[in-house]
């Protein structure tokens, strides 16, 4: 037996682990995929940059809803009203009706999940960096 391969009799447990390995290689071809993608020098490549920097801002909000801003005056210091109303505009805030405060909805949370799927294997090139950051980073 490999010592790779789980310890268990469990049929289903091996075909979990063996589920997470194909996800594991399939992430790591998505990766390798789009980072050739976006190095290329192609208007193809220069208008994806261009969809996913726009959407920065937006994304910027929608992460610090997501990891509980809204609740408080701190998404003021974060993101500015005209983007939550955007992301309101795009159906990816709604306002809790007992608190009045902005919550991310389940699209915005896809929207979110989205972005960082393509933004993340990316984030280590120059002109990725940057945006990256300003996703996730909440310094204010």
């Amino acid at each position: 037996m490999s010592p790779d391969t789980p310890h268990s009799s469990n049929h289903d447990e091996h075909a979990v682990y063996l589920a997470h390995e194909a996800l594991k290689a399939a992430r790591e071809k998505f990766a390798e995929t789009l980072a050739g993608f976006a190095k290329q020098p192609s208007p193809q490549a220069a208008t994806w940059y261009s969809h996913l920097s726009e959407a920065a801002a937006e994304m910027r909000a929608l992460h610090a809803l997501s990891v509980g801003y809204g609740w408080s005056g701190a998404i003021d210091r974060v993101t500015a009203p005209e983007v939550l109303e955007v992301a309101r505009a795009n159906g990816y805030v709604v306002t809790d009706e007992r608190t009045g405060c902005p919550v991310l909805t389940s699209y915005g949370h896809e929207a979110l999940t989205t972005w960082r799927d393509f933004v993340s294997p990316l984030r280590d090139l120059p002109e990725y960096g940057p945006m990256w950051a300003l996703v996730n980073g909440l310094d204010g």
